[in-house]
């Protein structure tokens, strides 16, 4: 009995420590979350909304993106980045009312109550450089080079090469970067000049870069490179030359023999190209619309095909709202343009021109419109504006030329190509507003080199 009664005891005094360990641990839970409610549930988070104003004339990026009700965590800190449309500068920033943080492209808030957060941005004042990309032939052979307000610079090509071209320019930290090739006896190289010395040169032969693109503090090109020992087209990020990274942006399939690209552009997330898919049935030959991270991982590209046959070419492309456009030629061989949306990359096809003759080689977006540059069904200089499945032609001279580039700059639009002046072809551009309706509304500049095409443009302040 003694050593029942021990036993007894013992797990009543046992029944007894777990009784006052619940209760400690029952007090402790109340005790550790100040929010609790009476009645055991907790106080909900409190949360505050935050909006930003749409802005114009530049872009506002947030991280962490704000949900779609605006409502925030309290505490939350937001990092609001401005960016400028080209020709514009940084005018404030606006907290509920009342101007913060200077003209630093970066803002920073802590969310403690209601936020309204607005950007504005001015134009810049002056007179804009115009820089211009394009080859000038001489004795039967085409030569790269650059102009800047009208005044030519050769750019020079290796021993041995004699042809080549500048096919696109772009600006980085002040200084002029062009983008093309130089070749001999058909085999071709992928080149950039910085200003008119070699920045760049592909080791490869068969490569070519056709567009350049400056984005934050990176420097692209898009073209066709070699890369695992294949060519396809390609983004490569050239800011660092001596550590050229190059991602393809397809990879050859069945009859796919190779692609190449022919335009690139951005949005706040992605780099965007277009381009064509070769067949050896050329019947099936494809147009493509590619994305990429700007990391350029190769496990991010995406491709839409636009169109498929022998004529399909799409040689521009920009990104406006959540759209992206592209436009080249059609299967017909006409004049196209193609709106791509959604995460399911539904295409809207639009026939711009009804003939062989007509071209779509440049686009850009200015005041929430798109606009094509290229020629129309009689060869003329033109100009497409719109948005959807809806383009107004404007031709921009009675002669005969192309527009090959695009480029908004503060309140304006320039478009560079040529025109057949006085018998002969000539580099020309033209200045006019998002308003235009007739060639008496836009500025022309003929420059006075013979034998001379632009087909490309940037403008900046100096």
């Amino acid at each position: 009995m003694k050593n029942t009664k021990q036993r007894t005891t013992f797990l009543g005094n046992r029944a007894a420590v777990l009784t006052l360990a619940a209760s400690l641990v029952i007090m402790g839970l109340f005790t550790a979350c100040p929010n609790s409610a009476g009645g055991g549930g907790t106080t909900p988070l409190t949360k505050y909304k935050v909006t930003l104003e749409p802005a114009s004339d530049g872009t506002v990026t947030v991280n962490p993106a704000l949900p779609s009700d605006g409502m925030v965590a309290e505490n939350t800190e937001i990092t609001f980045t401005a960016s400028p449309h080209a020709g514009y500068k940084l005018q404030k920033w606006e907290l509920n009312g009342q101007t913060v943080n200077g003209t630093a492209p970066t803002y920073k808030l802590k969310v403690t109550q209601n936020a309204q957060v607005k950007v504005s941005f001015e134009l810049l004042s002056g007179t804009p450089s115009v820089y211009l990309a394009g080859s000038i032939t001489t004795g039967g052979n085409p030569k790269p080079h650059y102009w800047k307000n009208g005044t030519k610079h050769e750019l020079p090509m290796d021993s041995g090469m004699t042809r080549g071209y500048a096919y696109s320019v772009t600006l980085k930290d002040g200084k002029a970067y062009s983008a093309g090739l130089q070749q001999a006896f058909g085999a071709s190289t992928a080149i950039v000049w910085e200003g008119n010395t070699p920045y760049w040169k592909s080791p490869e032969q068969y490569t070519i870069a056709n567009a350049i693109l400056t984005e934050g503090a990176s420097l692209y090109i898009a073209g066709k490179l070699k890369k695992d020992g294949a060519w396809e087209a390609s983004v490569a990020d050239i800011t660092d030359k001596n550590a050229v990274n190059i991602a393809h942006l397809r990879t050859s399939t069945g009859t796919e023999t190779e692609s190449e690209a022919y335009a690139l552009c951005s949005s706040p997330s992605a780099l965007y190209a277009v381009g064509t898919i070769f067949n050896s049935s050329s019947s099936q030959t494809k147009g493509a619309l590619w994305t990429i991270d700007k990391a350029l991982d190769e496990a991010s590209r995406t491709e839409t095909v636009l169109a498929t046959g022998s004529s399909v070419h799409p040689k521009a492309v920009c990104f406006l709202d959540s759209a992206v456009y592209a436009a080249g030629r059609n299967a017909a061989g006409n004049a196209a343009v193609w709106k791509v949306t959604g995460t399911s990359a539904d295409v809207t096809a639009t026939v711009l021109g009804t003939s062989g003759s007509s071209e779509a080689n440049a686009a850009c977006t200015k005041d929430g419109l798109v606009f094509i540059g290229g020629r129309n069904d009689s060869s003329k200089p033109c100009v497409w504006k719109g948005t959807d499945s809806s383009f107004t032609a404007i031709k921009l001279s009675t002669e005969s030329g192309t527009v090959n580039a695009l480029y908004a700059f503060g309140n304006d639009i320039y478009a560079a190509g040529f025109l057949y002046t006085g018998g002969g072809r000539k580099a020309a551009y033209w200045k006019f507003t998002s308003a235009i309706a007739s060639a008496s509304d836009a500025d022309i500049t003929v420059l006075p080199d013979a034998d001379s095409e632009a087909y490309g443009i940037v403008v900046t302040m100096e």
